[in-house]
């Protein structure tokens, strides 16, 4: 819905997805947006090769490798996981620079409250802070969609209006 809108409204405009890639729905989004033809613009937290350790198995680690190849751009941020501390400061960053980059925030998320720093209940919690628009689909069962805003939650059909709105006002579209 949100290509459809934005290709109507204006046909030349591409569109990007930001994510870290994680294990998951990072990779099913990243997959599903690079066959509609999205660039894939990848924010990590920390180095590549550091951020792979933090997949188990020999088939997740060429996964990551596979989908960085695709991307068009990739941002390692500057950090240090030497600790617990540093390592979730790291992903917390790379979320809120996911966060402060997207004009629109997708998340498949359970809808709790955040768990732990930067997970994606805290980045929903800050998106919704900035006044960004949030797709949220429900990752427990029947996986409804909806948009999220300060306003609270509405069914979907309003996503198309607000991003037209979006696109004649943002020079992130174009």
């Amino acid at each position: 819905q949100i290509q459809q809108t934005v290709k109507h409204i204006d046909a030349s405009t591409s569109l990007h997805l930001l994510s870290p890639i994680a294990e998951g729905s990072d990779r099913i989004v990243a997959n599903a947006a690079l066959k509609l033809g999205y660039t894939l613009h990848c924010i990590l937290p920390f180095d590549r090769t550091i951020y792979e350790e933090d997949f188990e198995s020999k088939v997740s680690k060429e996964e990551f490798r596979a989908l960085l190849k695709k991307a068009t751009e990739v941002l390692e941020l500057p950090h240090q996981p030497n600790s617990s501390e540093t390592r979730n400061a790291a992903y917390t960053a790379a979320g809120r620079k996911v966060t402060a980059e997207s004009d629109v925030l997708l998340a498949i998320w359970d809808g709790e409250d955040a768990r732990g720093e930067g997970g994606t209940g805290q980045m929903v919690k800050e998106a919704l802070e900035q006044n960004r628009l949030v797709v949220w689909i429900n990752a427990e069962t029947p996986h409804e969609v909806l948009l999220l805003s300060q306003a609270g939650q509405e069914n979907l059909t309003a996503l198309s209006e607000c991003i037209e709105r979006l696109v004649r006002t943002n020079e992130h579209f174009s």
